[in-house]
């Protein structure tokens, strides 16, 4: 009895130290997939966090390439400036300063040889005379030279800031426009040829305009007559006509002109515990006013209206809208929570009294919401289709 006593024992060890192995092995195995887990979530942490920095570097560049456009159009403003002045400085009606100078200095030599009696005061008028004309061409020279310096000095700065680093600098203002002084000649030059050139083209260009102004001219009067031969032909038919419009309205069977409206709304609504009317800050048209407390349209008479409501879900939360008329639910939006925004939209046409009042309601819940921000994503529209007069349209 003693072995197998002694080997029953055996077993037992063997099979408790396989249990408890099993159970380590499993333990093992489940830390390695904790672990795994948290690496993986950091990895994700990671990408996240560098998808939110590649945004940030994006907004950066457009924001410098927009500031680059701007300096662009800036420059290209001062060097259109500066070709201006030099053409201007550069050209003389009649004759030229040079010409001018001769002149005055000529007339003043031919007093001075003449006038014997006083001939120091005649030399001292024309050194005068030479002092001053030198003195306006350097004074001239000294100006348009200081302006050039001035805009080198802008462009080194502009070129060398940070926002443009990527640009290629220019070492000075004269390398970048070059030497102008063969163009201005060549512009006095042909000045008076391209005026001429270019009145003839206008006159052409203008010619052909008129051309073909006239003939848009004679195709919409065909089509008004056209349209004027329908309209007399229809003035028979069945059916319900238009009246001539008073106060505002077109009476009868037919559209009230001055009851439209638009609203918008440019942030987020979250749900409650209790029902919410959803009211538009910006209200983008009101023609006639009957949108109230931008939140409720009342009927100025009645009539058929047609109402449209456009939302945007929360990330994560549903949406539950209904349209309201006096209280009772007409129509409605749901949409089940997502992690991304979702678009939802809807229309009715409705008869409505006079006084009858519409709204849009948001479902009492926590977990209801509403995004909307300055591109203005929510909008509530509806405008009259047909009045009511005496129960008929």
């Amino acid at each position: 009895m003693a072995p197998i006593n002694t080997l029953v024992i055996v077993i037992l060890v063997i099979g408790v130290s396989k249990t408890f192995s099993s159970e380590s092995l499993q333990l093992q195995l489940l830390e390695k997939h904790q672990t795994l887990l948290i690496n993986l979530q950091n990895d994700y942490d990671i990408l996240m966090q560098r998808q939110v920095d590649m945004k940030k570097v994006i907004a950066e560049v457009v924001r410098a390439n927009t500031k680059l456009q701007l300096i662009n159009e800036e420059l290209e403003g001062k060097l259109t400036n500066i070709e201006t002045f030099l053409r201007e400085s550069t050209q003389h009606e009649g004759s030229s300063f040079a010409e001018d100078s001769g002149n005055i200095a000529a007339e003043l030599v031919g007093k001075y040889k003449g006038n014997r009696d006083d001939p120091e005061e005649c030399k001292e008028r024309l050194d005068a005379v030479q002092t001053i004309l030198l003195d306006d061409k350097q004074n001239a020279i000294n100006e348009l030279t200081n302006i050039l310096e001035s805009y080198e000095v802008y462009f080194k700065r502009v070129c060398s800031s940070p926002a443009l680093k990527y640009l290629k600098k220019i070492p000075s203002l004269s390398e970048f426009i070059g030497n102008r002084e063969e163009e201005i000649i060549e512009y006095k030059r042909n000045s008076a040829d391209k005026r001429k050139e270019d009145a003839s083209s206008n006159y052409d260009s203008k010619l052909s305009s008129f051309s073909k102004l006239d003939g848009d001219v004679k195709t919409l009067e065909s089509r008004l007559d056209a349209l004027e031969t329908n309209s007399k032909s229809t003035d028979d038919l069945p059916g319900p006509k238009l009246k001539e419009k008073q106060n505002g309205i077109i009476s009868g069977n037919s559209v009230t002109g001055n009851s439209v409206f638009s609203a918008a709304r440019t942030n987020v609504l979250n749900g409650e515990n209790y029902e919410q009317t959803v009211t538009f800050d910006q209200v983008i048209t009101n023609l006639g006013g009957n949108l109230n407390s931008n939140s409720t349209f009342v009927a100025p008479v009645a009539g058929y209206y047609f109402f449209s409501f456009t939302l945007r879900t929360q990330d994560d939360k549903f949406l539950a809208v209904q349209l309201m008329q006096n209280g009772d639910h007409k129509t409605a939006i749901y949409s089940e929570k997502s992690d991304r925004n979702v678009m939802e939209s809807q229309s009715i046409v409705l008869e409505l009294a006079m006084g009858d009042r519409v709204w849009l309601r948001l479902g009492p819940s926590l977990q209801y919401g509403i995004y909307s921000d300055g591109f203005c994503y929510c909008t509530f529209n509806g405008f009259i289709l047909s009045e009511i007069n005496n129960g008929s349209f």
